[in-house]
């Protein structure tokens, strides 16, 4: 009865699913971050 309340209520399997594209997003955009920082630093060092 408690759920008429609310029009929508967010089930658990509704809620993995925004989680695992915040998790892989920022995963993405570090890993190519990284990759980019160790680009800049090799190129300084062998300068």
């Amino acid at each position: 009865m408690s759920k008429g309340k609310y029009p929508y209520v967010p089930t658990p399997e509704d809620v993995p699913a925004p989680d695992l594209s915040y998790i892989f997003s920022p995963e993405s955009k570090n890993s190519g971050n990284k990759n980019d920082n160790e680009n800049t630093d090799s190129q300084k060092r062998n300068s």
